[in-house]
């Protein structure tokens, strides 16, 4: 059996306003060793400002976007 494991960065939680910043995730076999990994960073949209809780929850400062 084949597991996904995966996790998304945002710049906030307005699924109408804001937008995901990095989607990373591995998969692994059936004794969880990693088959494959995948990291992506987006580059932000310059109209949005990430909200303060989503960049103290990250660790991920607007410069990195720009």
């Amino acid at each position: 059996m084949t597991y996904i494991f995966y996790d998304t960065e945002t710049t906030g939680l307005n699924s109408a306003f804001d937008q995901i910043l990095q989607f990373a995730a591995i998969v692994t076999d059936d004794d969880f060793s990693i088959v494959e990994e995948v990291n992506l960073r987006g580059r932000r949209r310059p109209f949005i400002l990430p909200s303060p809780g989503a960049l103290m929850m990250t660790g991920i400062s607007p410069a990195e976007f720009e």
